[in-house]
Parts: structure tokens; sequence; C-alpha cells
């Protein structure tokens, strides 16, 4: 049987543009169904291991329908084969309910999903190839991108998985170039396994078009006798360790106000490595700094406001063994809490640290954590971290706001 490619997923998202042809499907699949019933989520094929290695839950069956605002009302035929789903209950008209509808194929099947309108555009269109209760490979395509999954197995042994995506094709733009489809991003997923049969490390590598790679932890499972506190306090003393190292062989030759330390290994950070360090200049908190010194004395502290210009340096680095921790610490939380009192225990030490001899600083130097999201108060990092006398001179020249100090 002839592989299913990229023109025939163009080809279904066209034909099922067609509203008659939308209401074709839905036809054909309601006319088999036999039986409703709900899920946390759409019921389809995931990869193995998700909960483990992304902290995520499978989705699940369930009895009745979920009391937040999510899951999936499935139709399945008198196999057990699921043929549509919807996201509301069957009093809801079809304008108001995403609506799913599967068509199976000998080797796979088609899913087409449809939007909450009127019109009842298409949202995404998914193949999926199974063979013998096991996925082999997809494509998609939808809002933002065009992607193809292939997965690997030995035996009942799943090895991991390659995935290439395009954000040049997506479902708004469907028609691609050839340079296009050959623009693909490209990652390979390598999961092994300890002696015991149970998952012992996830590899993620990234290859670009210009020819370069990456190597990230994406998972491993944590050893016996490990916590997050243990995690946590290793990485503590290695940042407190290595960052003054790191900014002496910098050589920064003007003074600087602040050492700032982006906060990593969080759920909504990509990057379990070594936090970027900041260290602006005098020189930038006299560009940048409003002559009046009111509304304004943020941006000295806002480092997206100055990160792409000049008169501050950057620094970072990779180290495996304390990259193999982060992702550890990311494992085992979810929550900003821990690791944001960590990195303001670290920068409480580096405040009392000596520069002397390692960097030229203003009087006023602090260092401080930096959160890239903006979700974090930052006075309550201030005073977590710096000594009160610092903070005072700092307000007494307005280039903090005033707070209270107790």
């Amino acid at each position: 049987m002839k592989p299913v490619g990229f023109q025939d997923l163009f080809d279904i998202l066209k034909r099922y543009r067609n509203r008659k042809e939308y209401l074709a499907l839905k036809n054909s699949c309601l006319e088999e169904v036999t039986k409703w019933r709900w899920a946390s989520g759409t019921m389809l094929p995931d990869f193995p291991y998700e909960k483990l290695r992304m902290g995520t839950s499978p989705t699940a069956w369930l009895t009745e329908k979920p009391n937040d605002k999510y899951g999936c009302l499935h139709g399945l035929d008198k196999n057990g084969r699921i043929l549509c789903g919807r996201s509301d209950p069957l009093d809801v008209t079809d304008e108001n309910t995403y609506e799913q509808f599967f068509d199976h194929k000998e080797n796979g099947f088609w899913y087409v999903a449809f939007k909450n309108t009127t019109e009842k555009s298409v949202g995404s269109v998914w193949w999926y190839e199974v063979m013998d209760g096991k996925w082999l490979r997809s494509l998609n395509i939808h809002y933002y991108s065009v992607n193809e999954y292939v997965l690997h197995w030995t035996g009942s042994c799943f090895t991991g998985y390659e995935w290439r995506s395009c954000s040049d094709v997506t479902i708004d733009e469907p028609e691609p170039s050839t340079s296009k489809l050959e623009s693909f991003g490209k990652s390979i997923y390598t999961y092994s396994y300890s002696d015991d049969g149970k998952l012992d490390r996830v590899t993620q590598e990234r290859k670009w078009s210009d020819g370069t790679s990456s190597l990230e932890v994406q998972y491993q499972r944590v050893p016996k006798g490990v916590s997050l506190n243990s995690l946590l306090k290793e990485v503590e003393e290695h940042l407190v360790s290595e960052i003054p190292k790191i900014v002496r062989a910098a050589k920064v030759q003007e003074p600087v106000y602040a050492l700032i330390l982006q906060f990593t290994g969080v759920d909504t950070d990509p990057c379990f490595y070594f936090p970027p360090l900041f260290l602006p200049t005098e020189k930038l908190r006299r560009r940048v700094l409003p002559e009046d010194g009111n509304d304004g004395s943020y941006i000295l502290w806002a480092v997206p406001e100055w990160e792409t210009g000049s008169d501050h340096v950057a620094l970072s680095d990779r180290n495996d063994t304390f990259e193999k921790r982060f992702q550890l610490v990311f494992q085992l939380t979810k929550q900003y809490g821990p690791v944001r009192k960590m990195f303001q225990r670290v920068c409480a030490r580096l405040n009392e640290y000596d520069w002397k001899g390692v960097l030229e600083t203003t009087d006023d130097f602090i260092v401080i954590p930096y959160d890239p999201h903006s979700e974090l108060d930052f006075k309550v990092d201030l005073k977590a971290c710096v000594p009160v006398e610092k903070l005072q001179l700092l307000m007494s020249r307005k280039y903090i706001e005033r707070m209270k100090l107790k």
C-alpha cells in the first residue's frame, strides 16, 4: 500500500473545507455510532511514557462529563472503534461545539477536527498510521505548522521517534513550495532502558537546516535517595562556586551595577542548564535611566529592554553534570516556588561575596534573580536577596521603587 504523503494531507484538508464533504463525513460516522462515552480529552495515540517524560497524564475514559471545561464525548461503533468526538454534550448545537471525525482505513485512520463556528472550518488534519496496535507514523497540519512523526520500535519496546516540523506551512497557508518542505527542522528522540526494563533516559537531538545540531536530556530516572531538596542544594552550591569563576574569566572592563541571574529549570522554561547571566554596566544605566529618575527605574532591571543592545555582558556555561541535575529538578517539581527560593539563596550568598579582583562594581552593586516571564513580584526577590542597606541606597537614588523593608 502506498504510504500517505504530505500531498495527501493537503488534499484531505482541501476536501473537508467543502461544507458538503463535512456533512457527508459527519453523517457517515454518526450512522455507525451505537454508544457515546466521555473521556478527559480526545482519545488519540500517545507516545509511551509521556507521563514520565512530560509529567502529563494520558487521556482516560470517564464515567461522566468532567467538571472543568475540558473533555471529549466520543461516539463508538458496535466494535468499539471511535468514529467521532465533540467538546460538548449532544444537546449543544453543532455550531457551538468542536467536532472531530475519524475515517478508518486498512493501515490507519484520518482524524479531522472542525471549529465551533457556523462555517465549521477545519482546525487540524492528522493521518495516523497504525499496524498491529502500534502507532508507526503520523502527518498533521494545524494553525502553526505541518509535522511528521516516525516512531521506532524493537519488538514491543519503544525506542524513540523522529519529528520533522515546518512553521512556514500552516492550515491557513497549506500550499507549500518544495523549498519550504525541505526546510523542515528535525528532532530525534531516543529512549533507553536500564537492565530492569524501566525507562532510564530520553534525549532529544535537534538538527537544523544549516547543518548544526544540539543534544538535550529530556528525561532521566531519579536515582534512589535523591530528593528535590538535595538536588536544589547541589545546584545552589554549584552556582555559588562557578558564577564568580565565569565572571572572572569574562574580564569585564567596565564597572557594572548588577549581576542578574535568569530563572531556569521550571515548566515554562525550555532550558535546564546553567542560567544566563547579565552584567549591565554603569554606562548602560546612565544611558537608559530617565533624566528625572522617576517612573523609569524599572528599565534598569528589565533585561528584555536592553539585552539586544550594547553596554552589558551576557554570559552562560554548559555543564553536563549541572544540566542533568537541573533536569531532575524539573521532573520533580512543576512549580516556581522551590526553584525561586533556591535562586534567592544563591543571590543572597553572592551579595555577600567579595568581588574585588573579580569584577569592578559600583558602590550599589547587587546580585538578583530575573524572571523572563514577568510573572513574579520583583520586590519579593529584592528583599529576599539584597542587604537592607543596599536597598536603602538604591531607593535613595531612585534606582528602585520605594518599599517597606520590614
